[in-house]
């Protein structure tokens, strides 16, 4: 489950506290967005990361527009699906390999060995 789909990720958001350190931040940036600078229309904060949900600090947030928030969240969501799979990787390959796969296997042919793995276990139904 997306942290933002978490029952702690929305008591967070419901909370009075989130409604302080969103309206101080989004008062701090000018009521514009950070990325495109509009200044009309709703502002959000966006977390950068979740690592502190519930004790965030204000450089782990951004005040954005909403378009420019769902570019974010969309960003935020490529890059944390790259890195399952980078990990996902590391563990098959370590699993076939051994320990210190890395620096004696190709990683081009790792890698594509694993993509067909993961093709094969798609096309099984798991």
């Amino acid at each position: 489950m997306r942290p933002e789909h978490s029952d702690e990720y929305r008591a967070r958001i419901a909370s009075s506290e989130w409604q302080e350190l969103r309206c101080r931040l989004i008062t701090a940036a000018g009521h514009r967005c950070a990325h495109c600078g509009a200044g009309d229309g709703p502002r959000q904060l966006h977390h950068k990361t979740y690592e502190r949900l519930g004790r965030e600090l204000d450089r782990d947030l951004v005040v954005l527009c909403l378009p420019c928030h769902r570019k974010a969240d969309r960003a935020r969501a490529a890059v944390q699906s790259v890195g399952q799979y980078h990990a996902r990787l590391a563990g098959w390959a370590t699993k076939v390999f051994g320990e210190g796969w890395s620096a004696r296997e190709n990683h081009d042919d790792v890698k594509e060995r694993f993509n067909r793995w993961l093709e094969r276990r798609e096309y099984e139904g798991w």
